[in-house]
């Protein structure tokens, strides 16, 4: 979902993205992690720019995966269990005035694969 820059530059609107920012931006982090058999499940909250997945950090995490772990379904349901709590902590940091951090590193993108 694309929010309209008018809402994003007057709100402090957050992106809560399933993968650990730079690394998959884009629609499908999750089949991409998967897919390069990533050990991990990242999770970042960064604030929306003009840019998908590219905004400032205000907070990311891991959670390490073990190989039972590593189906789309779970870990699409580890990813709808943690989101909630690190959001809690992102919004406490916004409301604090965090500014985050420029994303640093190589970025990759995650598109659907035919």
């Amino acid at each position: 979902v694309f929010i309209p820059k008018s809402i994003w530059k007057k709100y402090k609107t957050i992106n809560i993205h399933p993968s650990y920012l730079p690394e998959f931006r884009g629609p499908y982090p999750i089949h991409a992690a998967l897919k390069a058999k990533k050990g991990y499940l990242g999770i970042t909250i960064s604030y929306i720019t003009k840019k998908a997945d590219s905004g400032n950090i205000i907070i990311r995490k891991k959670f390490l995966l073990s190989g039972a772990q590593r189906t789309f379904r779970k870990v699409y349901t580890l990813f709808l269990r943690k989101a909630p709590e690190i959001a809690e902590e992102a919004v406490k940091l916004v409301s604090e005035g965090y500014k985050g951090k420029p994303q640093k590193g190589k970025a990759s993108y995650a598109y659907k694969s035919s």
